[in-house]
C-alpha cells in the first residue's frame, strides 16, 4: 500500500504557495509530518507570517527553515510536485492517493489508516 502526500498550491487559495514552500522545506529538513499536522491543526488561523513559528514548534531550526523556504531549489521542487498533481488530475486539496488511486472519503486518521491496512492486506494476500 502506498500513501502519497504532496502540497498542491491553488491560485484560488491565498498564500497557498507560501504554505507549499513551507511543506517542501519541512520535508527537506526531515519534519514533514510534524509540520504538516501543525498546519492542519492551525488551518483556521493560517498566516504565512506564522509558518516559521510553526516550524520551530514542529522541531525545526528557524534559520534552517527560513533558508530552505527561500532556496530557489525549494520552489523548483514545489513546481515539480504541482506538475505531478496536474498529471494525476488533482482538483482539490487535500487530495490523498492510496496505492495510486484517489482517496475521496473520510479524512480522519483512523479511516485512512484502516484503508491503508486493507490495501496492504489485500496486496500481501495475493502473494
Amino acid at each position: 500500500a502506498r500513501l502519497y502526500f504532496r502540497p498542491y498550491p491553488l491560485k484560488t487559495h491565498a498564500n497557498s504557495t507560501e504554505g507549499g514552500l513551507a511543506m517542501v522545506s519541512a520535508a527537506k529538513l526531515g519534519h514533514f509530518w510534524p509540520f504538516t499536522l501543525a498546519l492542519y491543526k492551525n488551518f483556521d488561523s493560517y498566516c504565512p507570517k506564522l509558518l516559521a513559528d510553526w516550524a520551530v514548534a514542529a522541531g525545526m531550526d528557524r534559520a534552517a527553515f527560513e533558508n530552505a523556504t527561500a532556496d530557489p531549489k525549494t520552489r523548483e521542487a514545489l513546481v515539480e510536485v504541482k506538475q505531478e498533481g496536474v498529471r494525476n488530475k488533482v482538483n482539490a486539496t487535500p487530495t490523498i492517493f492510496i496505492d495510486g488511486r484517489p482517496y475521496l472519503y473520510d479524512l480522519s486518521a483512523e479511516s485512512v489508516i484502516d484503508v491503508v491496512e486493507e490495501v496492504y492486506e489485500a496486496k500481501t494476500a495475493k502473494r
